[in-house]
């Protein structure tokens, strides 16, 4: 991140030279994650954490891919504001007890995620040093392509009627979500 010659920030991109094709199977449970901390469904968080081999550490993984505190993730990010100062504080104060469990998930979950962690890494630091933080519209982002993800592999596996409609009325309720921030003007960000 540098200062452009016209004072505009310029973001130069490094290529770290690390690149996997992610497997369907990692998109479902990755997706699945990220459903789960959304929705504030530990059962469903828990099930997702297991396929990433790190059942027993869910809250921690969760707090890990999501850059938030448990209790927001617990209460479902889909029902937090963007992260407060103070949960900031709170997350510097407590990171360092928990490195040795940081560790233990790196060694456990797959090599997949750990590309996808680096990424996130990558873009937390963009976001610290532009001085911006991931709103709802992130999270209402990350619903739509988890949603389509989830709907594609399900599909595949037991196609029904009930899934189908089950899919568009998420849908739906993504779509008047939408509506309703930009109507409230909540969200500042574009929410496409």
């Amino acid at each position: 991140m540098n200062k452009g010659k016209d004072g505009y920030p310029e973001i130069v991109l490094l290529d770290h030279g690390l690149y996997e094709t992610i497997s369907q199977d990692f998109q479902y449970n990755y997706s699945m994650l990220w459903r789960s901390m959304i929705r504030g469904d530990q059962k469903s968080l828990r099930k997702a954490s297991a396929a990433l081999n790190v059942e027993s550490m869910f809250p921690l993984l969760a707090a890990m891919v999501s850059g938030r505190s448990w209790q927001s993730v617990k209460q479902g990010l889909k029902n937090t504001e963007s992260i407060t100062k103070k949960e900031d504080e709170l997350i510097q104060a407590e990171i360092s007890m928990w490195i040795p469990e940081m560790s233990e998930i790196l060694e456990h979950i797959p090599k997949q995620m750990i590309l996808v962690l680096k990424t996130n890494d990558l873009l937390r630091g963009l976001e610290t040093t532009l001085g911006c933080r991931p709103g709802v519209a992130s999270f209402v982002h990350m619903s739509e392509y988890c949603l389509r993800m989830m709907y594609a592999v399900e599909k595949l596996n037991r196609p029904s009627w009930k899934l189908y409609f089950d899919f568009q009325k998420e849908t739906w309720a993504i779509f008047f979500y939408k509506m309703y921030l930009r109507t409230t003007k909540v969200c500042i960000q574009s929410i496409g």
